[in-house]
């Protein structure tokens, strides 16, 4: 709601909460483009039933807990559109890690061109072309439990043939106590399957880009200082 953009279509999809969050959401419902509040499947597919309601041209999604960087990230990022003089079928940039106990610095994305590796961008800083998505008919694949949006990803720069922005500015601060931080391990089993999937990987590739990923993080979590330096580089 601080943004300083004011065409913003705002989607709220809830799995029929009882735990206050209907509440809160109708406090805001003079703002609200669309509100769902039903049982549903999991986050996969609420933020598809989010997708076929948007009415927008970009889509971006949040979860709760996430949040903006500033309130003109939405401004900026319309203004590198405009600028590019394109319709990007992707744009994305940075992010920050955000807890408890504060906000990390910011995280740099990566290019997309490494996707084959992992996520170059948290899911909270890429803004989606919505004419381009449904075109494709792309969409979370509710087979998965917290690598959809990678693979997601992966099916749009396969078909987006290099029609993707990357901005250098920090878009999101999302909160890393959500389900795919604390579990991992899925994460790289439904990732590598994502990765035979979508990009038809060798299983000796997809075993190396696994084992790179074991060794990053565990630097992060015991070499940090060394994992940071290394992780800034784009």
């Amino acid at each position: 709601m601080d943004q300083d953009y004011p065409y913003i279509d705002y989607v709220i999809v809830d799995g029929a909460s009882t735990d206050g969050t209907k509440e809160c959401i109708y406090r805001y419902e003079a703002f609200l483009g669309t509100l769902i509040s039903e049982p549903d499947k999991g986050i996969y597919d609420a933020m598809n039933k989010g997708l076929q309601a948007v009415k927008g041209n970009y889509v971006l999604f949040m979860n709760s807990g996430d949040c903006f960087s500033d309130q003109s990230v939405v401004s900026k990022i319309v203004n590198y559109i405009k600028s590019s003089g394109y319709f990007p079928e992707l744009v994305y940039g940075d992010y920050r890690e955000s807890s408890v106990e504060g906000k990390s610095p910011i995280i740099p994305s990566r290019s997309y061109k490494k996707i084959w590796y992992g996520a170059f961008a948290s899911h909270q800083s890429i803004f989606y072309n919505c004419q381009f998505l449904k075109e494709k008919g792309l969409k979370y694949d509710l087979s998965y439990q917290i690598a959809a949006d990678y693979k997601l990803n992966l099916e749009v720069v396969k078909y987006a043939k290099g029609n993707i922005l990357q901005v250098p500015m920090c878009i999101s601060d999302f909160d890393i106590t959500g389900i795919s931080n604390n579990n991992q391990a899925l994460g790289l089993t439904e990732a590598d399957r994502a990765r035979k999937e979508v990009l038809g990987m060798s299983l000796l590739v997809r075993t190396s880009i696994i084992l790179v990923s074991c060794i990053a993080r565990f630097m992060k979590k015991y070499l940090n200082p060394i994992y940071r330096t290394l992780r800034m580089k784009r």
